[in-house]
């Protein structure tokens, strides 16, 4: 038997000690196969996703858009039923899309703060 502590980390300091090779950020299975991972294939080892909905985006108070992105699969949904259902018709085809977190880092900061 493993004697394992849980440890709170925030997403930004786990993503930097797996870029260093001290830890390894593991997503979950429902995660993985929503974003498209094949059956079969082991959940270590993959990118952790991120999904989110263009159509959900708003306007950011210093200017620009902000895009909400979500750990859960699930919770983008429900964000997504609750936008078509408090919409006027327009976001009736909203769909939820995975992005690697890798990708959102080198998208980020190559934004101006």
């Amino acid at each position: 038997e493993l004697a394992c502590d849980l440890v709170t980390v925030g997403l930004g300091s786990a993503y930097a000690l797996s870029l260093a090779g001290k830890a390894s950020l593991v997503p979950g299975l429902a995660e993985l196969t929503a974003a498209g991972m094949p059956a079969g294939m082991p959940a270590i080892g993959q990118e952790l996703p991120f999904f989110g909905c263009m159509e959900l985006s708003r306007e950011a108070e210093g200017g620009g858009t902000v895009v909400p992105l979500f750990m859960s699969f699930a919770d983008g949904e429900e964000a997504a039923i609750e936008a078509r259902n408090a919409g006027d018709g327009e976001e009736e085809n909203l769909q939820m899309a995975p992005f690697a977190l890798p990708s959102i880092v080198e998208h980020l900061s190559g934004m101006p703060e």
